[in-house]
């Protein structure tokens, strides 16, 4: 109940790792986060990967021209060569990760998707990546920052 009344957008598009954004999803929806899905496709689902083939097409809850204007909490990134890519490629993506930054948005990102970070120019004590650790301790790692963060905005208000 640690995140109770928190927004987590988790960014995704085809190419994602099926089994890791499923984790994630559920990992903050578990925390009582309010959890969406978007991408910046025009299509209602992406296509996942899960051991090197394709996977579950995942639903996305948002179109990504309304998450622009959405006051969200954190934003998560999932794993995937193919989607890292596809993201990185995106200028509206980049200005969209920047943007966040700046207003002091948590970012979490996993695996490749840590180069969309450097893509935007986004690193600070805001961003957590994940690299060669298990997966528990990248979620713990990002509740902390998001409960951190929150009680740092009230002490500034």
């Amino acid at each position: 109940m640690r995140l109770a009344g928190k927004t987590v957008l988790i960014l995704v598009t085809d190419g994602v790792e099926e089994e890791e954004y499923k984790q994630l999803r559920r990992a903050f929806e578990s925390e009582y986060a309010q959890v969406f899905t978007t991408t910046p496709q025009e299509y209602l689902s992406v296509e996942s990967i899960k051991d090197g083939h394709r996977g579950e097409d995942i639903t996305v809850d948002l179109s990504f021209d309304s998450v622009l204007s959405l006051a969200v909490n954190a934003l998560v990134i999932p794993d995937g060569l193919l989607s890292t890519t596809a993201l990185c490629e995106n200028l509206e993506v980049l200005d969209f990760v920047y943007t966040l930054h700046q207003r002091e948005v948590p970012i979490f990102a996993s695996g490749e998707a840590a180069r969309l970070l450097y893509a935007s120019h986004v690193l600070s004590e805001q961003v957590v990546v994940r690299e060669g650790t298990s997966l528990p301790y990248f979620l713990n790692q990002a509740v902390k920052v998001m409960i951190e963060s929150a009680s740092y905005r009230r002490q500034l208000t």
